[in-house]
């Protein structure tokens, strides 16, 4: 729905040209590349309609982002998840159309603090160094009873056992 194939194919066709440049500049760069997701700026005009070719630009959009994220991890550039982040937040808090209309600035200031949020996010996760460290407590943490007190034959951390199987999820959950 949205656009015909003719219209998708030349929309395909520009967006990888576009990230094929985008790509090669950060890599001539040594850089990192990141671009956003698309974004509806308003929902559909009727949601009855929606299904129809003609007023499917949910659909196109849904098609668009993927071909998107398909698209940059071929091409080793970071895509944003926006529509995801705008979903979140609320469309209505994020997004004006009257801005987007009357100044070519589509986000609210509530909108660009949330914009702000999510590339920063995305910043400190690519380049802040990671720490691999995970602490936890061991007694009635990790197994059930006192490793001190009941010896290694009386704690319980089996899935064959009623008190056990708790403990052994959590060492499940740990260890991946």
């Amino acid at each position: 729905g949205g656009a015909s194939p003719a219209e998708r194919e030349a929309f395909r066709s520009t967006l990888l040209r576009r990230l094929d440049l985008i790509a090669t500049h950060a890599q001539l760069a040594r850089t990192r590349a990141f671009v956003t997701d698309f974004v509806l700026l308003h929902g559909p005009l009727s949601p009855a309609f929606e299904h129809l070719p003609a007023f499917g630009r949910c659909a196109f959009v849904g098609w668009a982002n993927q071909l998107l994220w398909d698209a940059c991890l071929e091409r080793g550039i970071e895509a944003l998840p926006l529509s995801a982040a705008v979903a979140r937040w609320g469309q209505d808090r994020c997004l004006s159309l009257k801005r987007y209309l009357s100044a070519d600035a589509p986000f609210t200031a509530s909108g660009n603090n949330c914009f702000a949020q999510l590339v920063s996010r995305q910043l400190a996760a690519c380049f802040t160094p990671r720490k691999k460290v995970l602490v936890v407590d061991l007694d009635n943490t990790l197994w059930g009873g006192v490793l001190g007190e009941d010896g290694p034959d009386g704690i319980a951390f089996r899935p064959d056992s009623y008190r056990g199987r708790i403990f052994h999820s959590v060492l499940g959950f740990i260890k991946a």
